[in-house]
């Protein structure tokens, strides 16, 4: 069990978590945040660090752009909103705060005090996009989604140094090596994935798969996590009743499955693949 009621800070369900080196771990309350929080690996509330506002040191409150990560060296990275925050190992002090784009998708923390991050496309045409942002707060876009602004990504580390890339509304994912140069391509067709192409009218809510989250772990494998749609479209459109049910309070689970499957870095061949009956939301 994570945190105790007498806690200082109460967990809410929508939280970020990140396990450092050393086994402890770290949360961030996206919605109504203020402070980042630290507990031992049993779940005992060690510390936290921070307050709501806008200075440095400081957390604002967007739940939609929202990366927690702990690094090698155990320091915590924060990132949210429009601000990269770094905070030394065991929440003990600030170490910087810098400026990324506002709104980004997914933002993974790359060495030399960088951050790769991806963002939403403008509409009418305008791509999304990956971009590397230096120490210095200077941005270089490495490369453009030919697939329209609907082909919002994600991130993963890999272990040559840089990152992956996941396309949600197609099964593909790419990696990049630190300097942001495409090292290899991985694409699967499956007839349960069907990919979208650019002009196609966006889908209805929760009818198609997305690709939503990976890892590459020490044996070379990449794991990704899918989100299906629930099989029985009956069951589904119940739960989304008129379309006006808020999605805080939505059995994900009633509407939506998830695949979990396990590709081989040199082939690209499927190792395994499991199912389950439930929207699993994370792939630690």
């Amino acid at each position: 069990t994570l945190g105790r009621p007498e806690d200082p800070v109460a967990l809410s369900r929508i939280t970020e978590y990140a396990v450092g080196p050393d086994g402890k771990i770290v949360a961030f309350r996206t919605y109504a945040p203020g402070v980042v929080t630290m507990y031992s690996d049993s779940g005992t509330y060690s510390r936290s660090f921070g307050r709501a506002g806008r200075g440095p040191g400081e957390f604002g409150a967007n739940p939609l752009s929202v990366s927690l990560h702990i690094d090698s060296d155990g320091r915590v990275h924060i990132i949210e909103g429009d601000r990269h925050t770094v905070v030394e190992r065991g929440l003990d002090s600030l170490v910087r705060t810098k400026r990324v784009p506002a709104n980004f998708i997914d933002a993974l923390p790359l060495d030399g005090d960088r951050t790769v991050v991806t963002t939403r496309g403008g509409g009418g045409g305008h791509p999304s996009q990956v971009q590397i942002i230096d120490a210095d707060g200077r941005v270089s876009p490495i490369v453009s989604s030919p697939y329209g602004d609907r082909d919002v990504r994600y991130l993963a580390p890999s272990r040559n140094g840089g990152f992956w890339v996941a396309h949600r509304d197609r099964y593909l994912v790419e990696e990049y090596d630190r300097e942001g140069a495409r090292v290899r391509t991985l694409a699967r067709d499956h007839d349960w994935f069907e990919p979208l192409e650019a002009g196609t009218p966006p889908p209805a809510a929760f009818s198609r798969p997305t690709l939503l989250d990976l890892y590459e772990d020490e044996s070379g494998r990449l794991w990704l996590l899918i989100r299906v749609p629930e099989p029985d479209r009956e069951r589904r459109e119940r739960a989304l009743g008129s379309g006006q049910v808020r999605l805080d309070a939505l059995d994900w689970s009633a509407v939506q499955d998830t695949r979990i499957e396990v590709l081989d870095l040199e082939t690209g061949e499927l190792l395994a693949s499991a199912s389950f009956d439930q929207a699993l939301r994370l792939l630690e």
